[in-house]
């Protein structure tokens, strides 16, 4: 059964051989713990084997020879028995050729040992670099997901990068996350590109570049993930109300409202529905608040709540409208529970309880 170690410490394959039996196995992994990657010289501590997934299904079928022994053959039995060792005027000639195999032989294992970390390489620093990640060992995750970052697998350059970028961004180093955000959105891959665009938009509000922010919101959308393309278009929606573009905002959240997104499309009518009590059009706002207030969401739910009291106290439903401030003053959003408290009292005087 041909296998190979990859060493957890520079995840570089250090050796590849064949063995026949579990003792030759056992020996074979005695042989690598502490010994020296061939191509970096780090010392081997750690490390996985690989093993071809056919001969696996081999050896768990019975159909291969693993364990079965191998016997030298009959000729060989009796051949040192009938000759000599080599004269003594060949010794220094077997040397030279003995130190040319095993030249060749080195040669050719790191070789190889290059060409299979070139595969493995970046698989394996990925799941070491989660689990790094998840252990608290920033240093050691960032270290892995750089040796990702080598892959020829186009959506695993673009996973850690993302990733490198997230730990920028909860580190609070918005310009280092939104550089790794860049590089993550060069992907092929359209959910990653969408996920990575969305992030760097988040970044770059946080740095105040909202011109970026929004090319970065409209490449998201256009990206056409459904996961992603109503959290992109909202908060594309938001960035152009900052920047005064009432008319393009409008036309924005009527569209994520269009998408039927659980979360964004409810958070779209709240914004939108406050548009449109702008512009006076208040049964239009309160059908988009009604539909927010359907909302999974607590928080975007209380917010409708707090909005379609006001829509009724405007009509003189105060009845109505003291039912929903009540609603909004349970909210966890402790500023929006005491602004729609502060309703709730005022609506009270004009209108006493039980009426």
């Amino acid at each position: 059964m041909q296998i190979g170690v990859i060493s957890l410490q520079c995840f570089h394959c250090v050796d590849v051989d064949v063995v026949s039996d579990s003792k030759d196995l056992s020996a074979y992994i005695r042989r690598y713990s502490g010994s020296i990657c061939p191509l970096c010289e780090t010392t081997v501590r750690e490390f996985e084997l690989i093993i071809d997934t056919l001969e696996l299904k081999a050896i768990r079928s019975g159909d291969s020879p693993w364990n079965r022994g191998a016997e030298p053959t009959e000729g060989f039995k009796t051949f040192f028995a009938e000759h000599e060792p080599g004269a003594t005027r060949f010794q220094s000639v077997s040397g030279i050729l003995r130190a040319q195999v095993t030249g060749a032989r080195e040669d050719q294992r790191k070789k190889v040992c290059a060409q299979l970390s070139a595969t493995y390489r970046p698989r394996f620093a990925f799941e070491a670099a989660t689990k790094a990640l998840d252990a608290g060992d920033a240093g050691r995750a960032r270290e892995a997901f750089g040796i990702c970052r080598e892959s020829e697998d186009d959506r695993l350059r673009a996973q850690a990068a993302f990733k490198l970028g997230d730990m920028d961004q909860g580190e609070g180093d918005l310009s280092g996350a939104a550089g790794w955000y860049r590089a993550a959105a060069k992907t092929e891959a359209p959910d990653l590109r969408a996920a990575a665009c969305l992030c760097l938009g988040i970044a770059l509000v946080g740095l105040g570049d909202l011109d970026g922010a929004r090319r970065a919101y409209e490449d998201s959308v256009e990206c056409g993930d459904t996961k992603i393309r109503g959290m992109a278009a909202f908060r594309l929606a938001t960035v152009l109300q900052d920047l005064g573009e009432t008319a393009k905002a409008r036309q924005t959240y009527e569209f994520t409202v269009g998408l039927g997104d659980a979360l964004a499309s409810h958070e779209a009518a709240v914004n939108l529905g406050a548009m449109e009590e702008g512009d006076g059009r208040w049964d239009r706002a309160k059908s988009l608040w009604e539909y927010a207030f359907a909302a999974e969401d607590a928080n975007v739910a209380a917010h409708a709540a707090f909005n379609l009291g006001r829509a009724w106290e405007h009509e003189g439903r105060l009845r109505k409208a003291k039912a929903f401030y009540r609603i909004a003053a349970q909210a966890a959003d402790r500023r929006l529970a005491q602004r729609a408290l502060g309703y709730l009292r005022s609506t009270s005087r004009v209108w006493p309880a039980g009426r």
